[in-house]
């Protein structure tokens, strides 16, 4: 079936739910009013998630780095075409037609790029085994990324598309010419044509066109990073051990089963030497398991009986918990150990719960609950709010039901979260932790064992690793604009030798000399930055979804990816002018003469 053929069967059978499955308090008027919608989609979105748009643009950063590597290969192919004209002239007086040129340049950029893409693949076969072990983990499928045949068929691919990129730029400059006029202007020692000059500075212009919208790239993800670094989570993750734990319900069927079972653990880990605060909670922040959103009744607040009630997150947890987590009580008090065994009507509610609802009101004493047929709940503390889903998502509207506390409405959850905060590392308390359950039920299965300070990372490790790889690709598309423009001006300096010759002779400063030299590649780099900041604004549109409190048209991060290029520019340009200033005009006549 299509999706749109099973959306619509789908959607056919969302108005008969309250017939079929009938819930006291649910109309079904409030079920029309809800508007639900079926959502269907193909299993893979559910294996690849939302990591497509980050392979989307590392796919485009390495394209990025390719096109500037070639442009730098083709202008320092095309100054060697310069150089060599006399001598393709030659070539041709002699016979040589233009096939044989072809070939002859074909020939020569081919195998460079051979050579190239081999010591590339060597290369990659580090740099993958690097990167993998730096991926995280919720990359999917990461542990078939590797250089198979689908691999080395694309780098082949490359490698000759490469070849014949950075060749056709001369070629066309040989067809572009006649024979005299290769004659004519094959001497080293007469200034090269506009042509000429144009065909080197425009591929100059893209390479820092390109480096710009990668550099660009890599400083919004880097500030990105850095404030989802210093984002305020609400918990202390600092010393705190967390593991996941499922009991099964054939050996605890009952919801008092399993809560003497979670009291038991959660007092006997207290007890272990160097823990400070134990706790269970069934939605750990920043993990996916036990995330719930549900219906609640606020009292004093909302419609009639046919009123759709407002959805919030909702958890249970443990009495500990918050202390352990380092979730401040900011009022009120924590559940009371003595309320396990009874049936609590205590409940916690986060601080952007109580200010959704009470703005400066006190919320303590308060009443909420599930649905309008249970009990009320009394709102007994308010505790900090945190950051469940994400460190990108704003703080949560948490309600915390008692986890242990026998109630029929609520009821036990089957698998929860540990948590266990040490005076030290916490990676010291893993061994006694397992003891400790292994004590209580050897069978069970414990899964997500880690410091909580990992979590924290894992939630920003998509950000941290798209960092890496934009921040590999810029420093090498740096890298390679620095050679381009030094490439360029040194070859003009050499060019020009006689001229700057001149110059001096008639009084010219070195200072005046070298800043002739050093103005040509600040232009070329001005250029290349107006170019590249349409480019960027275009690329960095594409982060925003990967961007946290960063405007895709920052403009600190553009205005400081363009004086880091300009930079660039005039460092690679410093030494040909300072070997320009140098040039004894005597020696520069004889020789050009």
């Amino acid at each position: 079936a299509t999706i749109e053929d099973a959306q619509r069967d789908l959607q056919r059978l969302v108005p008969l739910v309250p017939e079929r499955y009938p819930v006291s308090f649910v109309t079904q008027e409030m079920f029309a009013e809800l508007g639900l919608t079926p959502r269907v989609h193909p299993l893979r979105n559910d294996v690849v998630g939302d990591i497509g748009r980050v392979l989307w643009v590392i796919l485009g950063t390495a394209a990025c780095v390719l096109l500037i590597a070639c442009a730098n290969v083709a202008n320092l192919f095309l100054v060697r075409a310069e150089g060599r004209q006399k001598e393709m002239a030659v070539r041709t007086a002699l016979g040589a037609g233009g096939r044989d040129l072809l070939r002859f340049a074909l020939a020569e950029s081919l195998f460079l790029a051979a050579l190239g893409g081999a010591v590339g693949l060597v290369l990659a076969l580090a740099g993958i085994r690097a990167l993998v072990r730096l991926a995280p983990t919720s990359l999917p499928r990461l542990n078939e990324i590797s250089l198979d045949a689908r691999v080395l068929g694309v780098a082949a691919l490359m490698t000759l598309l490469a070849g014949l990129l950075f060749s056709v730029i001369p070629l066309m400059r040989y067809r572009a010419m006649s024979l005299a006029a290769m004659l004519r202007e094959g001497g080293r020692g007469s200034s090269a044509g506009r042509a000429r000059h144009r065909a080197r500075n425009a591929l100059v212009v893209a390479q820092v066109a390109l480096a710009l919208v990668l550099l660009a790239g890599s400083g919004l993800m880097a500030r990105s990073f850095w404030r989802l670094r210093s984002v305020d989570a609400g918990f202390d993750a600092a010393s705190v051990l967390t593991l996941r734990l499922a009991i099964p319900s054939a050996n605890y069927p009952r919801d008092e089963d399993r809560a003497r079972f979670y009291s038991r653990l959660v007092d006997r880990l207290r007890e272990l030497p160097g823990v400070v605060a134990a706790g269970a909670v069934e939605k750990l922040p920043l993990r996916p398991e036990g995330e719930n959103q549900s219906a609640t009744w606020v009292e004093g607040v909302g419609g009639g009986s046919n009123a759709v009630p407002p959805m919030h997150p909702l958890t249970a947890a443990t009495d500990g918990y918050f202390k352990a987590m380092g979730i401040a009580l900011l009022e009120g008090r924590d559940f009371d150990p003595a309320e396990r065994e009874r049936r609590s009507a205590a409940v916690l509610v986060s601080e952007a719960f109580a200010r959704h609802y009470w703005k400066d009101e006190s919320a303590i004493g308060k009443r909420i609950r599930p649905d309008p047929t249970a009990p009320w709940y009394s709102i007994v503390g308010v505790v900090r709010s945190v950051r469940g889903e994400a460190l990108e998502k704003p703080p949560e509207e948490m309600i915390y039901y008692p986890l242990v506390g026998v109630d029929t409405t609520i009821g036990v959850a089957s698998s929860v979260s540990l948590v266990v905060r040490t005076t030290g590392d916490p990676r010291g308390a893993m061994t006694a932790v397992r003891r400790e359950i292994g004590a209580l039920d050897a069978g069970l299965p414990i899964f997500n064992l880690q410091p909580m300070a990992e979590v924290m990372r894992g939630s920003i490790a998509r950000t941290s690793f798209t960092l890496l790889l934009l921040g590999i690709a810029s420093a090498v598309a740096l890298l390679l604009g620095a050679v381009g423009i030094y490439g360029v001006v040194s070859y003009t300096v050499s060019l020009r030798t006689r001229e700057i010759g001149v110059r001096i002779a008639l009084g010219a400063r070195s200072s005046d000399v070298g800043w002739l030299v050093t103005r040509q590649g600040i232009v070329l780099a001005l250029m290349g930055v107006a170019i590249g900041l349409g480019g960027a604004l275009g690329l960095t549109r594409l982060l925003r979804t990967l961007l946290f409190e960063v405007s895709p048209i920052d403009p600190l991060v553009l205005g400081a990816a363009s004086a880091v290029l300009i930079a660039v520019a005039a460092a690679a340009s410093a030494l040909p002018a300072i070997r320009a200033a140098r040039v004894d005009p005597v020696e520069a006549l004889r020789s050009e003469g």
